[in-house]
């Protein structure tokens, strides 16, 4: 500003405590972004493990399943959360692959019983032909163990068509006959 003299007057203020206060302010903003990142890191890592060990116990019951423990179930958390809801998706998979199983082994149970009577009909002339018979009576015996062999003890549509009679609580006797089977061998 100009004096009436025709001086100047200069006003001047220290800067050091401005200087000071950036400084505080920079050092503060460096720890606070270090306990952010710390304390960021930290909580991922929590987040990670706990995410971690959940898809873990999914895992393990993964393993066992596939070792043959088909009864084995993914635990739930209780949460109510998604890792919760595929607990119970997978769960009710196993359950419907565990009662296909055994409809499957039921099956090749029914197969194996419905193929062992008339394989033991065919081993009882088979034998009983060989009490001293003929030629031509032995030829009759092979002729009929051939065409006997040549129509199926099982017939894929006749059984699809006898399991639709079935329901659960009824046995095979308890069924309505079947109609006319189309594979054309079995005569059912």
């Amino acid at each position: 500003m100009p004096l009436p003299n025709g001086g100047l007057l200069l006003v001047g203020q220290s800067r050091d405590s401005l200087d000071d206060l950036r400084e505080l302010l920079g050092y503060a903003f460096a720890w606070a972004g270090a306990a952010v990142l710390l304390l960021g890191l930290l909580t991922s890592f929590l987040i990670a493990k706990a995410l971690l060990g959940r898809l873990d116990g999914i895992n393990r019951t993964a393993d066992r399943i596939i070792d043959g423990r088909l009864a084995d179930r993914v635990p739930e958390g209780g949460r109510g959360d998604e890792f919760d809801r595929l607990a119970r998706n997978l769960n009710r998979m196993l359950d419907r692959i565990q009662r296909l199983m055994e409809g499957l082994r039921q099956v090749s149970s029914d197969i194996a019983h419905d193929l062992r009577t008339p394989l033991s009909r065919l081993r009882q002339r088979l034998e009983g032909s060989s009490a001293g018979a003929s030629f031509a009576a032995y030829q009759e015996v092979i002729d009929r163990a051939i065409s006997e062999t040549d129509a199926p003890a099982y017939c894929p549509d006749r059984s699809r068509r006898e399991a639709r009679w079935l329901r659960p609580g009824r046995s095979f006797g308890d069924r309505r006959p079947a109609s006319r089977c189309l594979c054309g061998g079995c005569g059912g």
